[in-house]
């Protein structure tokens, strides 16, 4: 097998876990509309509207398992990837891995355990793409979300809410105005985003759509409490490893 095959694989089926998962919530939203309520605003003393998420059936379980799976496959993606420059079975191969750190102290105190044995041209490599370059957004470097999506996905359950709503309205022909509300909060819990006050005379004449934005959230990790990511960064955190990592690391695999 070629050294590039293996990391190049897992990597591929990343793509395509993802391309699954954005694809069974596309089939989810279409097959459970979500309900659309007008109502009087007796608070404001104005015929306004509102609108009201009713009646959402809880998200399948096997969304939340192909984040992880997904999540995996990007890290063993990585592992791979270094384990393309080893020789053999060198002594300690259980640390070998791709560092992955949101401090410069414990990258040092980690390089030569993990790529110790890597070209110097490559440890300077993957020293460069580390999140600790980030600062205070390194929680937020698409090598962290990895590392603690995966780290979660074995250790306990990745949760998917919904974020937001995106609504979108017409008042006749094809050309349609859009705008999000977002909130905090599950889709159980019937939420309320409510719209900008609109005279009822104007809305009986605008056809409204909502469709609901779900994120990832992490709750309990042991670092960073409360990641919250929207659903369509994975693919993001794909492109960055394909575009930024294995482009970078490829080139200097002997």
């Amino acid at each position: 097998m070629n050294t590039l095959e293996s990391p190049r694989i897992m990597l591929d089926r990343a793509s395509e876990q993802v391309t699954e998962l954005y694809a069974k919530v596309r089939e989810f939203t279409t097959l459970h509309k979500y309900e659309v309520v007008r109502e009087h605003n007796s608070e404001l003393g104005l015929n306004v509207l509102r609108m009201k998420i009713m009646g959402a059936p809880p998200l399948p379980k096997q969304f939340a398992l192909l984040v992880g799976e997904f999540s995996n496959s990007l890290r063993g993606a990585l592992d791979h990837l270094v384990w393309a420059f080893i020789k053999g079975t060198p002594k300690g191969d259980k640390r070998i891995e791709f560092p992955i750190f949101d401090t410069p102290g414990r990258f040092e105190a980690e390089r030569e355990k993990k790529i110790g044995l890597l070209p110097t041209a490559a440890q300077g490599e993957i020293k460069r793409l580390q999140p600790y370059h980030a600062g205070d957004q390194s929680h937020s470097h698409p090598l962290w979300r990895i590392h603690r999506l995966a780290i979660s996905h074995k250790h306990r359950h990745v949760v998917i809410v919904a974020h937001s709503f995106r609504y979108s309205m017409s008042g006749g022909g094809n050309v349609r105005f859009g705008l999000t509300m977002s909130f905090r909060s599950g889709l159980d819990t019937d939420p309320i985003a409510p719209l900008p006050p609109i005279p009822e005379a104007l809305a009986k004449q605008v056809d409204f759509q909502v469709e609901p934005l779900f994120s990832i959230e992490l709750k309990n990790a042991d670092v960073d409490t409360d990641i919250f990511m929207p659903l369509g960064e994975l693919e993001t955190l794909h492109q960055y490893v394909r575009d930024e990592v294995f482009t970078s690391l490829e080139p200097l695999v002997p």
